[in-house]
């Protein structure tokens, strides 16, 4: 293939959108490319498109008296590609236009040409019929699916609209630096000598936030160990598990491994297991591991299938980082709006509920259990737990403003100040909003188990 971004793009981009792949996977399998010197805009192409989806299908629908079949998924995501040049990027409009109407001869669509350079042409001479139909509908106003509106505004009907605009801005990329091998501010320090621009996360203690993304290999010390790439919001998992030495640990569905790493980083003397239904994705758990220099059993076992995997030893503390929508990272991971669909969100449900039973029966008295999802969903979140403690007699939920003074967390009072914007409002755990302090969606319920009398 001629070296055509925008047509490589589009290959991939249909591959997401009408073969339901995962993005993450497509992009994997073409980093040979990616990583040329076009491979920046391609990624952004793709992310551009996908993020919008919906609302480049009702632009794309609109404008044309016969709509473009699903099956012409390439085509479909060429044009997507040039909606999102058009409104949404700075490329200049003729470069966009011609670059995008060029690639239809890249992909061998030479018979769509006239048809892509009319429609993008529309879009630029007539700016209001294009906002008209963008205003049409939530979905094209958003960008989302309409069910997924349709449920986060039903779980948060005073937070919806800001809910579904911060999922659509780009998340930065974030660093846990590792205490073992260096301190927080002495790794910043490194940084700029790298003329990397940063600055140290408000709440997560071992976070660094940077301005702009870069490649891992540009960062200091990086296959050496001193820092892994994480959001914020799931760090926040290590400071709640309260891990002490000697106690004997689950990572209950671990991969990639980034929860595992970073309990070993705060306390290397536990007993680690570390659980995935996936070999594969296991197998990355040992990458990450390895880079880190640090050592856990590892088993690849369905969770909530005690007899394939336990030996009868109760474990002190357990995180259940459980299966999920993904709804909290869709910043991200744009492809969960395509991919999720409506049917998956109970049977999601009925896993998670089905993991915390078995695995709570794993936990000594007096252990304590971290449940946690990357969603913004109650049923998976509030609702899951609190049907749990009503069936757990000896399940205790620590609150969170009890939670973070037990830390000690020198930035616990951010949660509870008047100046910032807060959390969305939940009475059992604690669900962080996608973009607050630019965290990622995520929720945490502590639970203790009480002891024997």
């Amino acid at each position: 293939m001629k070296a055509n971004p925008r047509a490589i793009a589009a290959k991939l981009v249909a591959k997401v959108a009408y073969s339901h792949r995962s993005l993450t996977q497509v992009l994997a399998e073409q980093n040979h490319v990616l990583s040329g010197e076009n491979g920046s805009l391609i990624k952004a192409f793709c992310f551009g498109a996908i993020r919008f989806m919906p609302r480049w299908d009702a632009i794309m629908d609109a404008a044309m008296k016969r709509p473009i079949k699903k099956s012409e998924g390439e085509l479909r995501a060429l044009i997507a590609i040039g909606l999102y040049q058009l409104l949404e990027s700075r490329i200049p409009s003729h470069a966009a236009i011609s670059e995008t109407v060029e690639a239809t001869l890249v992909l061998k669509k030479k018979w769509a040409k006239g048809l892509v350079n009319a429609l993008l042409r529309r879009i630029q001479r007539e700016p209001e019929w294009c906002q008209n139909i963008i205003q049409s509908t939530p979905s094209a106003q958003y960008g989302f699916p309409q069910w997924l509106i349709t449920r986060i505004k039903k779980d948060w009907p005073e937070n919806w609209q800001d809910i579904l605009i911060s999922c659509n801005q780009q998340a930065p990329m974030t660093l846990r630096v590792n205490r073992l091998k260096n301190h927080r501010d002495n790794y910043l320090e490194k940084l700029q000598q790298a003329n990397i621009e940063a600055e140290t996360h408000e709440f997560a203690p071992d976070a660094i936030v940077l301005k702009q993304a870069v490649a891992v290999e540009k960062l200091p010390d990086f296959l050496e160990g001193y820092v892994s790439v994480q959001d914020a919001a799931p760090q926040l998992s290590a400071d709640f598990l309260d891990l002490k030495p000697g106690h004997r640990v689950l990572d209950a569905c671990a991969a990639p491994g980034g929860k595992t790493g970073h309990m070993l980083e705060r306390c290397s003397s536990i007993e680690c297991l570390a659980l995935d239904i996936d070999q594969p994705r296991l197998d990355r758990v040992t990458e990450n591991l390895n880079r880190l220099q640090l050592k856990a059993e590892l088993i690849a076992a369905d969770a909530a299938d005690l007899k394939s995997w336990w030996d009868g030893k109760l474990f002190d503390r357990i995180l259940l980082d459980a299966p999920c929508s993904g709804t909290g990272v869709i910043r991200r991971h744009p492809d969960i709006k395509l991919l999720r669909k409506e049917q998956d969100i109970d049977q999601l449900a009925k896993q998670q509920h089905i993991l915390l039973k078995q695995l709570w029966s794993t936990l000594a008295p007096g252990g304590r259990l971290v449940y946690a999802t990357c969603s913004i969903l109650r049923d998976e979140n509030e609702a899951q737990i609190e049907r749990f403690l009503k069936q757990q007699s000896d399940a205790q939920l620590i609150p969170v403003d009890q939670l973070l003074a037990m830390e000690k967390n020198p930035s616990a009072s951010i949660l509870f100040s008047d100046s910032l914007p807060a959390t969305l409002p939940t009475i059992t755990g604690w669900q962080i909003a996608p973009g607050w302090m630019q965290m990622d969606g995520f929720y945490y319920a502590v639970m203790l188990k009480a002891e024997k009398s």
